[in-house]
């Protein structure tokens, strides 16, 4: 920066002491730097993405004489100027990525929607490069042997299935991703890491290209979703009912929340509908639901222990008041805190105004009681504001 000040006539005492003068009013010196370059130059340098890396590079490491520095300020555009001085001095965005990607679509003849979509899946890094060269497919594809980014699903909290035709899936081990081609085969684990050495694989088809969605089982990789193969290049468009074969129908409400129920610790039910591709041009293949998202904060409002068992009833907010919801058991050690010591006789107490908030397992609300509640534990870091509204309730068992 001392060759900056050089260039422009400034001694160096009064550059730093510019410079400290814009740090302290939190201004950028990337537009007082863009400002002493022309609006547009006579003699513009037409700089391409390489050229570009390469001059800041020189301006970085080796503008001893102030070359690259006078080339800026007489060659450059203002407007490109302040996206060379932002980039040199580490000010983050210089251009924000939708209208980098926009940048990128003129100059390269892809649609910018195109790139955006591509982005979801492949990351900016790999679809700017890919772009500029022309390898970008025009519509969105799976390769062989070109990581993606796989699809996303959205937490699903609500007591019926999310779609007409819903496929369910019981996953509790690791899902990852093979990619056959004649160079090789190569698994990638869903953050994108290589897995090597991965355990062997089972059911995959013969033949000379595949992706595919695999699950383990055992020690070994089993088929889970056919995503691209030599003879099905673009299967992961197909409907979820044609590919995905370890998913079985959902019948109705009463079969989600019963599997729910029985749902083993650290299992997850991927739910899909059965019409769509594997996911839609927004990255989205669906929903998961884990029990734990069926955990409803109730106000404990009555408690009695009777035979060594704990009574509770259990109430949620309606606006400022509070009506019961169910009166269940529950073990006393959930029960045995400091702040109920003195309240668990075998006669019915109210506790409301001690604002206990007991966590719950809960599975339907039919506007008087909550359907299957089995208490979970006690949390003290919840207070009466906390307490599940019944309008929160109608919207879990509602579609």
């Amino acid at each position: 920066m001392v060759t900056v000040g050089t260039y422009v006539g400034i001694h160096g005492e009064e550059w730093d002491v510019l410079l400290d003068s814009e740090i302290r009013r939190a201004r950028s010196i990337v537009p007082l730097l863009a400002s002493e370059s022309p609006i547009k130059p006579k003699r513009p340098l037409r700089l391409s993405v390489p050229q570009a890396t390469l001059l800041l590079y020189d301006l970085q490491k080796r503008d001893r004489r102030g070359t690259v520095i006078s080339q800026i300020f007489e060659r450059v555009s203002r407007e490109e100027a302040m996206l060379l001085w932002a980039r040199v001095l580490g000010e983050y965005p210089p251009v924000r990525k939708r209208n980098f990607l926009r940048a990128i679509a003129k100059c390269s003849g892809y649609a910018a929607e195109r790139l955006g979509q591509a982005c979801k899946t492949h990351g900016i890094g790999a679809v700017v490069k890919s772009a500029l060269d022309g390898s970008l497919p025009r519509s969105h594809e799976i390769v062989a042997g070109v990581p993606f980014s796989p699809a996303v699903y959205t937490r699903w909290v609500n007591w019926q299935p999310p779609y007409e035709h819903t496929l369910y899936e019981a996953i509790s081990t690791t899902r990852a991703f093979v990619h056959k081609s004649p160079d090789g085969v190569w698994v990638f684990r869903r953050s994108g890491e290589r897995w090597a050495p991965h355990p062997p694989l089972e059911g995959l088809p013969d033949c000379e290209e595949v992706v595919a969605e695999v699950e383990q089982r055992g020690d070994k990789l089993v088929l889970a979703d056919l995503l691209h193969s030599s003879e099905h290049p673009q299967n992961w468009k197909r409907p979820c009912s044609e590919r995905l074969k370890l998913a079985r129908s959902l019948r109705d409400s009463d079969q989600l929340l019963s599997l729910l129920r029985n749902l083993e610790r650290n299992t997850t039910l991927r739910l899909s509908d059965a019409g769509a591709p594997y996911f839609d041009s927004n990255g989205e293949g669906g929903c998961i639901a884990p029990s734990s998202l069926f955990e409803v904060p109730l106000l404990l409002t009555r408690v009695r222990v009777v035979d060594g068992m704990g009574e509770l009833c259990l109430s949620a907010a309606d606006g400022y008041d509070y009506e019961q919801v169910a009166c269940v058991p529950c073990d006393p050690q959930i029960l045995r805190v400091p702040r109920l010591r003195g309240h668990l006789t075998s006669r019915w107490v109210d506790i409301e105004a001690l604002g206990v908030i007991i966590v719950c397992i809960a599975f339907g609300y039919d506007g008087e009681s909550i359907d299957g509640c089995s208490p979970l534990r006690l949390d003290g870091s919840l207070g009466l504001s906390d307490t599940i509204q019944k309008g929160d309730l109608f919207a879990l068992s509602d579609a």
